[in-house]
């Protein structure tokens, strides 16, 4: 019974910044972020139902052709639903030359830390 606690405990805690092959940001650091620029990339529906203030919406397959909607003089938070579409996002914008986060967790994680949404 331990074991299992201790592996829930260590699944759901987020490995340090060095851990990742791209740059990452949790929700209450992106939270405390003023006029952060947040990208959307999950679909029409998900984001319809609720996303982050402020948040633009561009679907994951559409982010490389849609670079120009996005200001490349200010860091991008790319969100997702859980943390895995907003990775290639991560990369493309790294990439394509902007600053550019990966938000732990994804639009769950949130919702679980009872942010606000629209």
């Amino acid at each position: 019974m331990l074991t299992l606690l201790v592996a829930v405990a260590v699944a759901e805690t987020p490995a340090p910044d060095h851990a990742w092959d791209h740059p990452v940001v949790d929700v209450h650091t992106l939270a405390a972020v003023p006029s952060a620029q947040i990208v959307d990339v999950r679909t029409r529906l998900e984001y319809a139902l609720a996303h982050a203030p402020g948040a633009v919406h561009i679907p994951i397959g559409q982010l490389e052709g849609r670079l120009d909607e996005l200001d490349s003089s200010r860091p991008v938070y790319v969100m997702c639903m859980t943390g895995h579409r907003s990775i290639p996002g991560t990369k493309l914008l790294v990439g394509a030359g902007f600053e550019a986060y990966d938000v732990l967790g994804g639009f769950i994680a949130w919702s679980r830390a009872d942010l606000p949404s629209e």
